[in-house]
């Protein structure tokens, strides 16, 4: 019997470990696609890459990578996706992150985070 209790204990330690390894950020890690039929009150809403979007002409996105590696996904002339390489972090004491993309002349901008779920992402760009 005490080694079960010992098991269970190192299991729930394992997996408590895990989760906490996997940070508040792990949510993000995934390419997100502007749903601008959701937006409301100065927030644009996010949906991931799978999701069944009404047709459009072109949607913006973005995807962040857990390496903090970013891809911001600007709409081409063709109504394709154009990639733009990026970086992002966390905004240490702030519910926000830090991107910056572009090459020789980078764009840098904060994206407060709204609401964060599975399905769902709602962000409002914060001016510096």
């Amino acid at each position: 019997m005490k080694i079960f209790f010992l098991f269970t204990a190192l299991l729930l330690t394992v997996t408590g470990q895990q989760c906490k390894d996997a940070g508040p950020n792990a949510q993000l890690h995934k390419k997100w696609i502007h749903s601008y039929e959701e937006d409301a009150d100065g927030a644009e809403a996010y949906r991931p890459s799978g999701y069944h979007f009404p047709p459009a002409r072109g949607r913006r996105g973005m995807e962040f990578k857990a390496d903090g590696s970013f891809i911001r996904y600007d709409i081409a002339p063709t109504d394709g996706s154009l990639p733009v390489p990026g970086t992002w972090e966390p905004v240490k004491g702030e519910k926000a992150v830090q991107i910056k993309v572009g090459g020789d002349q980078p764009e840098t901008y904060r994206l407060e985070i709204v609401s964060l779920g599975d399905s769902l992402l709602k962000v409002k760009r914060l001016n510096d």
